[in-house]
């Protein structure tokens, strides 16, 4: 292996190990020095390739970036040729999988970006512009082949954040949840319940909208 080779490995496992640690602990309580410990890297070699922690929290969002863009796992939610139904149920999913799923590459950055949410640092706006306005925008489009064409661009917005709360709201509660309904221990089949609850809670929710004349009436 070169010396190119080399450089190009230890730079991929900064960022590897830095997506993890800033997932668990967020870009506040992260550090350096544990993401070149974890890395097997020293820490000239982070201050090299990234200048400092907040540049190689910027270049942790950009590699998330390209990767999910890249990932198939959303694609039914982004064909417009299938069901809406279908389609809010396969986005509905692969967020609750992306947040609380196991411990690959997609649920690390689910939880960054939930990270993001709850201590807005000075990337938020790479945030918002890489990963929450084109999917806010994705379940728009979703939404709105749900819904009346009289129905507003406001209502539908106010839709999609009300299905996002619950989504945001079975992750931030599981501490609780796990307490009140302890028969839901969030393994997948569990994420997947509870990801056709919230398709299904929300379906019926959208059919009443436009004084109950929605597209899913009778569905």
């Amino acid at each position: 292996m070169d010396t190119t080779e080399r450089s190009l490995g230890t730079r991929h496992k900064v960022l590897e190990q830095a997506g993890k640690v800033f997932s668990e602990k967020g870009f506040r309580q992260a550090t350096v020095r544990e993401i070149a410990a974890r890395a097997g890297a020293n820490l000239n070699s982070v201050n090299y390739y990234f200048r400092d922690k907040e540049g190689l929290y910027r270049a942790v969002i950009e590699a998330a970036h390209e990767a999910i863009d890249a990932d198939e796992e959303l694609q039914p939610a982004r064909d417009p040729t299938l069901d809406p139904k279908l389609r809010l149920r396969a986005f509905i999913a692969v967020f609750l999988r992306r947040v609380m799923g196991g411990q690959d590459s997609a649920v690390h950055v689910g939880r960054l970006m939930m990270m993001e949410l709850a201590e807005p640092t000075g990337a938020l706006d790479m945030v918002v512009d890489k990963f929450i306005r084109p999917r806010f925008r994705l379940l728009g489009e979703i939404v709105r082949g749900l819904m009346d064409e009289q129905v507003s661009q406001q209502q539908v917005e106010l839709c999609v954040q009300s299905i996002i709360g619950q989504c945001v709201h079975l992750v931030n509660s599981r501490a609780v949840t796990s307490r009140l309904m302890p028969y839901l221990t969030y393994t997948p089949e569990d994420l997947e319940r509870m990801a056709e609850h919230v398709s299904e809670f929300s379906l019926c929710a959208l059919r009443q909208m436009g004084n109950g004349n929605g597209k899913g009436e009778g569905q």
